[in-house]
């Protein structure tokens, strides 16, 4: 029987160099962005026009923004300064310094009957567990974001049928029936979805490809770590790595610092695992607090973690469904 296949493939085979071509060719009209309406909104909540400028000649699509999504992220920002979360700078700082931290956007990459699949932001969360109130006021999340747009998605307990870290951005499903979650529930369960990461970490590693075998348990907190050998508690967990282009940051706290992109492929999907076992390498991601505090010891922070769900393969019966969004990160300086 043939198969159906749904495919969307936004530009996941270009060259190394591709994302940095892309982000040069964007719309640069840096002498009307403070007139934008991201322009504007920035300047209502402070900045200076110079910031704004100063702000888009290092991120020239800044003002192609979506509106709702940079307002959400300023009033993060702002919560998060009140609280001394982004280091030892002013906000303003803080957000001319690396202004990709503005990009609230998200963005439906498929839907059927069944499923809708989601492009998650970096730094929201999927939805507010009960008993909690929202960290801030208006405080988004992704269950909002989806039951704005569409009356088959419940605010209180929308179907996630796979999982992203808080920091993570990247593809998500949600299930639209109980049917449908219940089938792509499976697939993740007996490991028939295929799935690819994409990850900025730093240094640069002597191996171009390897595979990291190492078993994991809970540990404090929402944290995880390697279980000692012998310890029933560690589930076994691979992760197959690939770099594929070796560089340096250009902006933030950690400019000019030699990092790598690596394509990340973990065949269990357990919680923090990509996170660990790369930072098992040597070689962490930007951004990871939790797991290498030791190496964001700067002025300021870097604005997100620097990992993104860019791939994912699944069949059921008759279709195929095959999509790509590539990780929105900026681009490095390649060597």
């Amino acid at each position: 029987m043939l198969q159906k296949s749904t495919r969307l493939k936004l530009g996941c085979r270009r060259g190394p160099g591709a994302a940095a071509r892309v982000w040069q060719n964007m719309v640069d009209d840096r002498a009307t962005v403070e007139s934008s309406t991201v322009g504007r909104l920035m300047q209502e909540r402070g900045f200076t026009v110079d910031e704004v400028r100063q702000a888009a000649q290092l991120c020239p699509q800044l003002e192609h923004f979506q509106l709702e999504g940079t307002r959400e992220r300023l009033n993060y920002i702002s919560f998060a300064a009140e609280r001394g979360l982004l280091g030892n700078v002013s906000m303003n700082d803080y957000v001319c310094s690396q202004p990709w931290v503005l990009n609230g956007d998200m963005v439906v990459v498929h839907e059927d009957q069944d499923i809708i699949v989601v492009n998650k932001n970096f730094d929201i969360r999927l939805d507010i567990p009960k008993g909690e109130e929202p960290k801030w006021v208006r405080e988004p999340t992704v269950a909002d974001w989806l039951a704005d747009r569409y009356t088959d998605v419940c605010r209180e307990s929308p179907k996630f049928v796979n999982q992203l870290d808080y920091g993570t951005s990247g593809m998500m499903i949600v299930g639209r029936t109980k049917r449908g979650a219940s089938k792509y529930s499976r697939l993740f369960r007996e490991r028939l979805v295929f799935k690819e990461y994409t990850a900025l970490c730093f240094g640069h590693p002597t191996w171009n490809s390897t595979e990291v075998t190492a078993p994991i348990r809970s540990s404090e907190g929402f944290k995880m770590e390697i279980a000692s050998p012998g310890d029933k508690s560690g589930k076994l967990s691979t992760t197959r790595m690939q770099v594929t282009s070796r560089g340096r940051l250009k902006y933030g706290p950690h400019a000019q610092e030699p990092v790598s992109l690596i394509r990340v492929h973990p065949y269990e999907g357990r919680r923090h695992q990509i996170r660990i076992h790369l930072a098992m390498t040597g070689h962490p991601i930007c951004g990871d607090m939790t797991y290498a505090p030791e190496l964001h010891n700067k002025q300021y922070y870097p604005y997100r973690l620097y990992l993104h769900a860019t791939k994912l393969h699944m069949t059921t019966g008759s279709e195929c469904i095959d999509l790509c969004v590539p990780a929105p990160f900026e681009p490095i300086e390649e060597e």
